[in-house]
């Protein structure tokens, strides 16, 4: 469900990236201590601090921020997996990122405090392993419902009908779109867009 990235040292000569949407929700730690930046996308003008570990929920649009990552651990939640990890519904979270304890509670804090201390990566990632096992519920629905949906975009982008994908889950579109809020952050229709952008830019 989900991917960790390690990054350390990674000094480049640019200031900012560009960090395009792509249908997933992440949290990331920053275990230096140095707040990282979100910059207004034309005047670049610094418009939000993050700092320690923050949570990013799905994007609609692109967004600015700090290009050096001098030592950090991002966790990339596929579509859709970010329901089961808080129970609570994604479209709250879109285009937000927010402090992770606003989420998580003292239990983020607490892995965060651990992370720090922790000498390996290898360490590092069996720490975010129990704490995500921990943090998981189970849901069948996202699992046969929600991910065959999320199968089918990407695996079709240019093809898909999302009129014939809502009769296959069973539900009426009206339905199909707000369950697929729900779990994913966007709508079916938007999902599909990101994805086929993503498709025409690889």
């Amino acid at each position: 469900m989900a991917a960790m990235l390690y990054h350390k040292d990674y000094l480049p000569d640019h200031q900012m990236d560009k960090y395009l949407p792509d249908g997933t929700t992440n949290i990331i730690f920053e275990l230096t201590g140095n707040p990282k930046f979100i910059y207004d996308n034309k005047s670049k003008n610094k418009k939000q601090k993050c700092k320690d570990v923050w949570f990013s929920g799905v994007l609609k649009d692109y967004i600015t921020i700090d290009a050096t990552s001098e030592e950090m651990i991002v966790l990339v939640f596929k579509p859709g997996a970010g329901y089961p990890l808080i129970g609570r519904p994604m479209d709250g979270y879109t285009n937000k990122i927010i402090q992770a304890e606003e989420i998580f509670g003292d239990s983020i804090l607490n892995l965060h405090a651990y992370l720090k201390s922790a000498l390996s990566p290898e360490e590092k990632f069996h720490l975010i392993e129990e704490w995500l096992l921990s943090q998981f519920k189970e849901d069948d629905f996202y699992t046969k419902i929600v991910q065959f949906a999320i199968n089918a975009i990407e695996n079709s982008p240019s093809q898909i009908n999302i009129t014939n994908l809502a009769k296959k889950s069973g539900y009426s579109q009206k339905q199909f779109i707000q369950l697929f809020k729900k779990y994913v952050g966007i709508t079916p229709k938007q999902f599909h867009r990101i994805t086929r952008f993503n498709e025409i830019l690889a």
